[in-house]
């Protein structure tokens, strides 16, 4: 029975090592971890689960934590996925009302009679400011595609890392359980129970690596692309576009 409490500390340990996040604390929790001999875990059963009641409770500060980075960095990918939607959609707007001029301001050039209308740009800006335009859109809505699959990853990493502290919150309550029980000979069964769900959370809790992902695009840098991108589609073809 009381080897099986050891179990339950070199299980976490384990969920130690494939964890990259806590891999700074690996060497100390090993450590630790060395100053217990089968002897000293035989003799002295309660302060062993003290010690591992103490290791889980570290588990859990730090998931909180990782949680709470991951957090941050979707709510800056969900602001900047705002701005940038809110950007595609007001050029979009500008972009329609400078073609709709660029080609008022051709067709009277083109009349017979002569006709004039008043515009506040002349064809040559209003071909730049068309060209700039759709590149902007063009370069922003690939941002916009981009946002999607980090999102998405962050909020499962969320929701997995939720279902950890479900776990470890659990058997934290267990261990205290049968620390409680101890005096009075808790049962083999309580230890294999909570041996059992420290193996459930082993096997399947996966790395916990802060992902790689932009926290944000600036819109400034991006401009030697934007006019990279003006030469990579006629003019033409953009006008002709309703």
């Amino acid at each position: 029975m009381k080897v099986l409490v050891g179990l339950v500390v070199a299980a976490f340990v384990a969920f130690y090592l494939i964890s990259d996040p806590f891999k700074t604390q690996v060497d100390a929790a090993i450590e630790d971890n060395t100053t217990w001999t089968d002897q000293k875990i035989i003799d002295d059963p309660a302060n062993y689960l003290v010690w591992s009641e103490k290791e889980l409770q570290s588990i859990e500060s730090k998931l909180k934590a990782q949680k709470l980075t991951l957090r941050t960095k979707l709510n800056s990918l969900e602001k900047n996925q705002k701005s940038d939607q809110l950007l595609v959609s007001q050029t979009e707007s500008k972009l329609g009302d400078w073609k709709d001029s660029y080609r008022s301001m051709v067709s009277a050039a083109n009349d017979a009679d002569g006709g004039k209308i008043s515009e506040p740009y002349t064809l040559d800006q209003l071909k730049s400011l068309i060209l700039q335009a759709d590149a902007r859109i063009r370069l922003t809505n690939t941002r916009l595609e981009a946002y999607v699959p980090s999102i998405l990853e962050i909020e499962g990493r969320i929701a997995e890392i939720d279902e950890h502290l479900h776990q470890v919150g659990t058997s934290i309550e267990e261990v205290g359980s049968i620390k409680a029980r101890i005096d009075i000979n808790a049962s083999v069964t309580d230890y294999q129970g909570l041996l059992a769900s420290v193996e459930s959370l082993v096997t399947t809790v996966e790395s916990l690596d802060d992902i790689t992902t932009p926290d944000a695009i600036s819109l400034d840098a991006a401009l030697a692309a934007d006019r990279k991108l003006e030469s990579d589609r006629l003019f033409d073809d953009i006008i002709a576009e309703k």
